[in-house]
């Protein structure tokens, strides 16, 4: 486990509470992204973004794409030990 010290990120933010850190979004947008599919809500996008209050449903693929951008949302180590992103500009 790192020492307290090395989970303050160069920008200040505490990884023990960072998203990307814990995996929390990722874990969760795993999840949603299986249960999509088993109701196979991609089938029925389309049908339901008729429907005025499911108007949002014609923007499905982009918020399946989204989805996809958090479940990569995954550190392994705090920055000060290498993990996090090297194109953060705080950190180069």
């Amino acid at each position: 486990m790192p020492k307290r010290t090395e989970m303050i990120s160069y920008c200040g933010m505490y990884c023990g509470t960072c998203p990307a850190y814990t995996r929390s979004l990722a874990n969760i947008a795993k999840d949603l992204q299986q249960e999509l599919r088993r109701a196979k809500c991609d089938k029925a996008a389309p049908g339901l973004a008729k429907i005025p209050a499911f108007k949002a449903f014609k923007h499905y693929d982009r918020f399946t794409d989204l989805l996809a951008v958090l479940t990569k949302m995954r550190c392994k180590k705090p920055c000060r030990l290498g993990g996090g992103s090297p194109e953060c500009p705080i950190r180069r």
